[in-house]
């Protein structure tokens, strides 16, 4: 089996090991329920002179629904959330969210799909965050601006299947294919525009070592906008080194040559020019799991379709650190800051720093009731136009279903 499947398949097999035949098929669904209450000092990043703080108050429904068994697993996380913003007129209420995860792995293929969905107000979508996607960390790319106006409404989609086959015990041909579909509701934003963004990836994977595996291969994609001001083909070569420090821990390595040949249209003047460009990235993820906690991380440099009309080239720092400190309370800390600058520019004109950071703590009240509360603190840089920050507090109340596995 690949390195990118055991790691894909870890959390199935740390489900199934060492339990009785009972649990070799298990169908399980685990509701939550949660109320928040936050406190902003500046949401919109606004200067000094046009700071206006703010509360919020969300209630939140969702589940963990899925189904294991030796060979396949899948996993569903729908979530609805109600919030209501007392200082702020016309953002959207009702947001929604669902997360896929699939496996399936046979004698000679293995099969990872993951996938994201969310319709919001893009006065919420558009603010970032520090934390990963625990589901799908692989889909925590940087889909936010930091632009934050009300009055739209922003729907993502994000599909990401891969698919492998041994040819021998050692190597293995596979296909990948990575989409992003962002569409905004007005059309007309400042700054702002949907696009569809798709690569699809030929690969050849050869086991190094026992636990170390090398996949490289090419790619082609597309990057269109809806306002049709970028039209871009890009095509590339990646390489990867994949090493499982355990079933659960790992490390992977990526580097990758992408050229972009681009039409693009000034949306003033209506003006089409063509740019050739090429770019690079160099990525290190990993997680960590350690006796008591966790650690996961993104370092290095990616590219990125993104809102503002362009594929960014992101240098990145994303860490979080989780950890009990009793059998009834945990601690989290994440941070990420990004380094963004629009593919083939440069003249460094466009370019945005960002900065979120977010402790908290949960205690279990019951083994069904938990409380949590933190601090959050968002900041960004933007080229011509200042530094600015928010600083955030939150308290929320929870219910959430038995999980099986905690129970065992």
């Amino acid at each position: 089996m690949s390195s990118w499947c055991r790691k894909a398949l870890a959390a199935p097999v740390l489900a199934l090991a060492g339990s009785s035949a009972a649990w070799a098929q298990q169908t399980y669904f685990v509701p939550n329920v949660e109320t928040s209450a936050e406190y902003n000092s500046n949401w919109e990043m606004a200067p000094a002179s046009q700071r206006d703080a703010m509360a919020s108050y969300k209630a939140g429904l969702s589940a963990r629904i899925g189904r294991r068994t030796q060979l396949t697993s899948i996993e569903l996380r729908p979530r609805i959330t109600f919030q209501e913003f007392p200082d702020r007129s016309g953002v959207d209420p009702v947001e929604y969210f669902l997360d896929l995860r699939t496996t399936r792995t046979t004698q000679r293929s293995n099969l990872l799909i993951g996938g994201s969905f969310s319709r919001r107000d893009a006065f919420s979508a558009e603010y970032g965050t520090a934390t990963f996607n625990d589901l799908n960390p692989e889909l925590s790319k940087v889909d936010d601006t930091g632009i934050i106006f009300r009055g739209s409404t922003r729907t993502a989609f994000s599909f990401d299947p891969r698919y492998e086959y041994a040819i021998t015990e050692r190597s293995g041909l596979g296909a990948q294919l990575e989409m992003d579909h962002v569409r905004y509701d007005p059309e007309n934003l400042r700054n702002r525009t949907g696009f569809d963004s798709y690569i699809g990836q030929l690969f050849y994977s050869h086991n190094l070592a026992q636990r170390t595996e090398l996949t490289v291969g090419p790619f082609a994609g597309k990057f269109k906008t809806d306002n049709d001001t970028n039209d871009t083909d890009l095509y590339g070569i990646e390489a990867k080194v994949h090493h499982d420090w355990s079933t659960i821990s790992y490390m992977e390595v990526s580097l990758n040559v992408e050229k972009d040949d681009s039409t693009l249209r000034d949306d003033t003047t209506g003006i089409v020019t063509q740019d050739k460009s090429t770019s690079w990235g160099l990525e290190f993820t990993g997680y960590r799991r350690n006796k008591v906690g966790g650690f996961r991380y993104t370092v290095g440099r990616s590219i990125d379709p993104s809102s503002f009309g362009d594929r960014r080239t992101i240098d990145q720092v994303r860490l979080q650190f989780d950890r009990p400190l009793s059998p009834l309370t945990s601690f989290l800390a994440a941070g990420r800051f990004t380094h963004e600058v629009p593919v083939g520019d440069d003249s460094g004109s466009d370019t945005r720093d960002r900065f979120f950071g977010e402790l908290s703590l949960r205690h279990q009240l019951t083994p069904l009731w938990y409380i949590s509360g933190g601090y959050r603190l968002g900041w960004q840089d933007v080229e011509n136009q200042g530094s600015f920050q928010n600083h955030g507090v939150f308290l929320s109340v929870g219910f959430r279903g038995r999980d099986p596995e905690r129970m065992r």
